[in-house]
């Protein structure tokens, strides 16, 4: 990757160093592209060099520090001996930057030295000598009480209480057994309130065990530092204050300090005795920094190394480190996060400011205001709002709970509309049904742990927390406690409560199984792909950590939470089990749990109503489809289109299933295809947009693979391009939810498109034609928030065929190699039977080395499976 040598703005630093650029530049060629998230990671086998070129790295790091000490103490002794001219006010100006950019430096150099021990165990103990002089000149610049402290003793009791506790937690884990399936619905509720209050119970445990490990390290910073110049507190925030932190989370954090000690002196000027007071928690912070940093579980990401890192210049945004553990640490250095006292110290244009978080509580209140977070808070009021003590004078906390609580309940902060705006924007971000579609049939997205199991349930029990309880009944307080709090207002019945604090409990349990598992914070967990096996459950993992059972439920009661609040009701409303069914298992379906599918179908297909009956059936019949059982699921769904009194809409929806099944079997059915032919346009493309453009997709297919007719398909396709067109033009008359749901739409669909046109060029031999379709295509899932990796691994598959046709085995190998990383890396096991596509791109793979053989491949190649 070429890096231009270009001005880097922030910490006062003029350029990055050449020495710098020449070392990230070895690091690179120890890297491969990560083709997922468009960065470089190391080779495994080049780890050792890449440990030696990080080491080197933290070495000049620390001589950068060494540099702007210097020149802050020459600085200094320009302004002490000129007095206040002009030139030396323009020095004293940059003397707080220069401060900055020598903490920084110290904070990078130690990041890059434990990385690279990481890397390079057996390099350890001369790393660790220089790690030992790089803490003795931190305390030096600090002005530290005891400048001879071993830092590496607090490193290493603090490691010793981390693993402790995270033992412990793991010993409680291994006794938490997973729901069975085929019992009771009385002892599966028994079982669930069982698993309620041992995950309150362990979450709880959990949060103080972090909590002491936190307050052993601030206690031994305040004994290094020497007595603080007044009485301050460090106050938690996130997942520490509302007891959701696990073993391997960052510290989010702030320090609040007196309001005495500021009452004659303004924080935001520069005098002697504000800077001399704020400098001591800033290095406190710092060294407090270093001894997390010794924990070897940052990764370098967390610290932003401007020639790795960097958040304004994207030329030098290339370095993924997935070697580095990913644990206890600080929060993100990112210009939307940087919860921690140092705070948000990189400057952009739209926010050419800093912002710390070292501030005296009256001053700290001010963030909750919404215009002052607006201005320069990235969203800090949201945080701070829910704080919790850690450490230091607790009765500056209970003041900032108080004032806070003034603010808040007196609706100064964040009103109604500006609450529901994020209320909505967290409903889109973390909706649980586009997540599991995602992740099943849709677009094959690997799944996010928190995003889909977490935030879906907590982030909107805290929700209803924030609309029905005052501050202070809110503040500290866990999602367990929330729903305990609303059940004693009535706002939620006694099954309501039970549901959500079940829901609560498996997103718990499920981040800690799965963090412990990797033995990291890893959120990431990918569906497994399997050729010999047609039908396996998505979420593997997941599964196996908590379940079907608990899978199954949390995602029924977070859909039932998130339609409530989409709604605009203020509660969750308890839904029967009766009245899930079918969502159970069109969820099971999605999930690839085909067993789960027969078993909820036959266990509650009796006592219902006949029209209860029939839509069980279709449900029954789609997911029957949906797992890949035609045979089974096709008569279902055939059996209900007959029924005399299915309503139109209804009956196109079923012969889209239908034409979709047809299309994968290669069969026909002419009746089928004329009934949508006749009926497809008496949808109402303003209101049905989403099945009008499904069916014309599945209707073009259908055409093409089954009948083979490429001129009625692009008949087909023209008018699908037509609804597009006209959707986008009636976009801006949307509004909320309906308007995200069409750009979703459009998204999806314009891809789609263009993969049905250019298969008709394909057909018809126009390859180059179809080239520049399917490209387009490319582009657009390129362009696309949420780009299906289903239509990708088609498209590249289509382009290796063209590619094939025109005899151009370079390309056609390269998109081939672009389909399998797609499919093997991404993709879960497939609806339909893999193998020989995949055993068609392996040879196609194999004889596009050989020009004879590649030849005698095209003429034997009669027939594409992706067409």
């Amino acid at each position: 990757m070429l890096r231009e040598r270009g001005e880097y703005d922030v910490e006062g630093c003029p350029k990055l160093w050449e020495e710098e650029l020449k070392l990230t530049e070895k690091l690179e060629n120890c890297c491969e592209l990560k083709e997922q998230i468009k960065l470089f990671r190391e080779k495994k086998s080049d780890l050792d060099k890449s440990g030696q070129i990080l080491h080197k790295l933290g070495l000049l790091y620390k001589r950068r520090a060494l540099d702007f000490l210097w020149k802050l103490h020459f600085a200094l002794s320009v302004f002490d001996v000129i007095g206040n001219t002009p030139i030396t006010r323009d020095i004293r100006h940059s003397i707080p930057r220069i401060r900055t950019s020598i903490r920084f430096a110290f904070i990078r150099s130690a990041a890059l030295m434990n990385a690279a021990i990481v890397r390079n165990p057996s390099n350890a103990k001369q790393i660790g000598k220089d790690l030992d002089v790089l803490y003795r000149l931190v305390l030096e610049a600090a002005n530290a009480k005891q400048v001879i402290y071993k830092i590496n003793e607090i490193v290493k009791v603090s490691k010793d209480k981390v693993n402790s506790f995270r033992k412990k937690t793991c010993e409680n884990l291994e006794k938490l057994e997973n729901i069975p399936e085929n019992i009771s619905d009385e002892e599966v509720r028994e079982r669930q309130k069982g698993k309620t209050e041992f995950m309150k119970k362990l979450q709880t445990l959990v949060s103080q065990n972090y909590a002491d490990t936190m307050k052993y390290i601030s206690s031994k910073v305040q004994q290094i530092m020497g007595n603080p110049p007044c009485r301050y507190a460090i106050v938690g925030m996130g997942s520490l204050a509302r007891e959701e932190i696990t073993p391997f989370s960052d510290f989010e954090h702030i320090i609040l300090l007196e309001d005495e000690m500021f009452e004659n002196m303004n924080e935001d000027d520069d005098s002697v005795k504000t800077e001399s007071v704020l400098e001591y928690f800033r290095w406190f912070c710092v060294v407090f920094f270093m001894v997390v940093l010794g924990l070897k579980e940052t990764r370098l990401y967390n610290v932003s190394i401007p020639s790795l890192n960097n958040n304004q210049n994207k030329k030098f945004k290339w370095f993924y480190d997935d070697h580095t553990p990913s644990g206890i640490s600080f929060d993100v250095m990112a210009l939307n996060a940087s919860h921690f006292p140092l705070g948000r110290q990189e400057k952009t244009k739209n926010k050419p400011w800093t912002t710390e978080l070292i501030k005296s509580v009256s001053r700290m209140v001010k963030y909750l205001d919404e215009d002052v977070d607006k201005k320069d808070g990235y969203k800090l009021a949201n945080v701070l709002s829910n704080p919790c003590f850690v450490y230091g004078d607790e009765s500056l906390y209970e003041k900032f709970v108080e004032l806070s609580s003034n603010k808040i309940d007196a609706g100064k902060i964040t009103g109604v509309e500006s609450f529901q705006s994020q209320l909505d924007e967290d409903l889109e971000n973390f909706d649980v049904d586009k997540i599991l579609d995602s992740i099943s049939g849709i677009s094959y997205q690997p799944i996010g742990i928190k995003k889909f199991l977490f935030r879906s349930s907590t982030l909107f029990i805290s929700a209803l927390g924030r609309i029905h309880l005052n501050f202070e009944e809110f503040v500290s307080t866990s999602p367990f406690e929330v729903i305990k709090k609303l059940l004693n207002r009535q706002v939620l019945t006694q099954a309501g409560a039970h549901e959500l604090a079940y829901a609560v409990a498996i997103s718990c349990e499920v981040r800690l199984k799965l963090y412990f598992e990797k033995k990291q914070q890893n959120d990431i967990s990918r569906n497994q792909f399997n050729i010999e096996e047609n039908i396996q459950p998505l979420a593997p993992e997941i599964v196996n950590a908590i379940g079907k059972e608990s899978f199954l439920d949390y995602i029924g009661i977070a859909q039932e939470l998130h339609r409530t609040l989409k709604m605009r009701e203020k509660t969750y409303k308890y839904q029967s089990t009766k009245n899930q069914i079918a969502n159970r298992i069109t969820n099971a379906s999605k999930l690839g749990l085909l067993n789960k599918v027969i078993q909820l179908y036959q266990k509650h297909q009796n006592g219902l109503s006949e029209v209860e009956k029939i839509s069980l059936i279709s449900v029954f019949g789609q997911s029957l489809i949906m797992t890949g059982n035609f045979d089974q699921g096709l008569p279902l769904i055939y059996a209900v289109f007959n029924l005399p009194f299915i309503d139109l809409k209804s009956k196109l929806e079923l012969a889209g299933i239908i034409l979709k099944s047809l299309r994968f079997q290669r069969k026909r059915d002419d009746a089928i295809s004329d009934f949508v032919k006749t009926n497809i346009e008496r949808l109402n493309p303003r209101e049905d947009f989403v099945q009008l453009l499904e069916l014309h997709y599945m209707y073009g297919s259908y055409v093409i693979t089954v009948l083979g007719s490429t001129l009625e398909a692009s008949n087909i396709f023209q008018k699908m391009w037509d609804h597009l067109s006209n959707l986008e033009k009636l976009l801006p008359t949307f509004q909320g939810n309906l308007r995200k749901e069409l750009e979703v739409c459009l998204q999806k669909y314009k891809p789609a498109y263009y993969i049905g046109w250019g298969r008709c060029d394909y057909k018809n031999g126009y390859y180059f034609l179809a080239i520049i379709k399917f490209k387009m295509c490319e582009t657009e899932l390129d362009e696309s928030i949420e780009p299906s990796f289903q239509y990708r691994s088609l498209t590249y598959g289509l382009l290796s065929n063209c590619y094939v046709c025109i005899n151009d085995p370079r390309v056609a190998r390269e998109y081939c190699e672009k389909y399998l990383e797609v499919v093997k890396n991404v993709l879960p096991t497939s609806k339909l039977d893999c193998r020989d596509e995949l055993e068609e791109m392996e040879m196609r793979k194999k004889y596009s080395h050989d020009p004879a053989k590649f030849k005698k491949y095209r003429f034997r190649m009669k027939f594409s499976p992706f067409c």
